[in-house]
């Protein structure tokens, strides 16, 4: 079984990353910080030990790059407590605590003359890059100007009354739990701006197989779904429930979907960007707690044009800073030594099966 998601990504706060707490450090086995050049193979070792993983039979969680969906930054298996993922920037982790968490240095496998015989280049093309980056950015702030006014026109319109009663209903449907403590928020990004368009990973972990019921909040932003999420997962929390919280990009403090594990129990917030394909246990729409909005529809529609044009140019601008981050990586290709790296990488996955049959 298979899960994906985002553990970082760009939003109009910049790069936000939740990579340093995918595993809680205190249920961690192994975690093996990445750390090295692009274009060192470091994808590529991910998907291969996903796969492994996956062929054992256990449950792996794939963490994408928000810059290339197609490409891991990290692979985690809660099962085995085991996380491995890319440490560098714009993600860049160290070990909080050393030997529970280890670091695998790619860059000893580069021939350093090889690179500096394309220094003048690289210089260049880091600097290309981080332009192209920064004005991504200021389109996306941009863009998020545009969305928070709509997102107030619908706070303005909204019965808060009904959604407070709507929140405690469904915070008292949780059952107790038996645990004596306070339960885990583990936080991601189901859905991320990338150079590709919006990539959205929403539906591999609201399949049956880890979620048995469904409740869809059908809302546009504003209009609450993310507030009943929170009042969710905090009283999940304090009766001692792990919980995962997936982020929305344009605000990375909003909740969009929210899954209780242990209890099957999954929580998505459906709209134009992301819609679950699949069966639904109950489906709750928060648009009929909306007041008439005759008034607004005109700004609105404005602010959906702008706002979708703006997220488009910040996208294509991404597409851009991509193509030379990839040049970056050709000249790290070529002056890497893959005959000892790889065997380098056999090695760690050796000794993270090793520490997994000594468990």
């Amino acid at each position: 079984m298979t899960r994906h998601m985002f553990a970082g990504t760009l939003t109009p706060e910049g790069f936000v990353s939740f990579y340093e707490e995918i595993l809680p450090i205190r249920e961690t086995k192994n975690t093996i910080i990445i750390k090295g050049p692009s274009g060192s193979g470091k994808s590529t070792y991910l998907k291969k030990l996903a796969a492994d993983f996956e062929n054992e039979g256990f449950m792996v969680e794939h963490l994408h790059c928000s810059n290339d969906a197609n490409s891991l930054d990290g692979v985690c298996i809660p099962q085995l407590r085991i996380c491995v993922f890319d440490g560098t920037a714009p993600h860049e982790v160290d070990p909080t605590v050393p030997i529970v968490e280890q670091i695998f240095n790619t860059g000893k496998f580069v021939d350093v003359d090889k690179v500096l015989l394309n220094r003048d280049e690289l210089i260049s093309l880091v600097a290309e890059k981080r332009a192209l980056s920064q004005r991504a950015g200021n389109y996306l702030k941009a863009a998020y100007n545009v969305y928070r006014n709509n997102t107030q026109i619908y706070e303005g319109l909204m019965n808060k009354a009904a959604l407070s009663k709507l929140s405690m209903k469904l915070v008292a449907g949780l059952p107790a739990n038996s645990f004596d403590g306070i339960g885990n928020n583990r936080r991601f990004f189901a859905t991320a701006l990338t150079p590709d368009g919006l990539i959205n990973f929403t539906n591999s972990f609201l399949s049956k197989s880890f979620s048995s019921r469904v409740y869809m909040l059908k809302a546009r932003d504003g209009m609450g779904a993310d507030l009943i999420l929170s009042d969710i997962q905090t009283s999940a929390n304090k009766r001692g429930f792990d919980t995962e919280s997936f982020f929305c990009p344009i605000k990375p403090s909003k909740i969009e979907h929210l899954t209780i594990p242990e209890l099957r129990l999954c929580y998505t917030t459906s709209n134009r960007y992301h819609t679950l394909r699949g069966p639904v246990y109950s489906e709750i729409n928060l648009k009929k707690f909306c007041a008439p909005m005759n008034t607004y529809k005109g700004e609105i529609k404005f602010n959906d044009r702008l706002f979708k044009k703006l997220a488009g140019k910040t996208m294509s601008t991404m597409q851009a800073s991509r193509s030379v981050h990839e040049r970056i990586e050709q000249i790290y290709i070529h002056a890497m030594n893959f005959k000892k790296l790889d065997k380098a990488y056999q090695q760690l996955t050796l000794s993270l099966k090793k520490a997994v049959r000594g468990n």
